[in-house]
């Protein structure tokens, strides 16, 4: 689990989650981040409509980005979805706000 702080002071957790993982076709929030032993960073923060393409974007998120690990948080309503994401792209600023096609 981490838990990540928005702009507004809310607080968010997402569950960590592996490419093996079989994921949910629900709606909700994604995020990549850059761990080392002591500390993180956030590469990507992006809002999906299903769930099983949270790792859409995860190759290029991992060379250009050093990405080492993705975070899912479950969120159907698609107006939630996008004021979490934005609250949280606003304290953290990531490289990444959406994911693209890996090529």
């Amino acid at each position: 689990m981490l838990d990540i702080a928005g702009a507004s002071g809310a607080s968010y957790r997402f569950r960590r989650h592996q490419e093996s993982q079989e994921l949910p076709a629900t709606a909700g929030n994604v995020i990549y981040v850059r761990r080392d032993e002591s500390s993180w960073a956030l590469v990507c923060c992006a809002e999906i409509d299903s769930l099983r393409e949270a790792f859409r974007g995860w190759k290029e998120a991992q060379v250009v980005h050093q990405a080492t690990d993705v975070f899912i948080r479950l969120n159907v309503s698609r107006a939630k979805r996008r004021e979490e994401c934005l609250d949280i792209v606003e304290k953290h600023q990531p490289p990444i706000w959406t994911l693209e096609a890996d090529s």
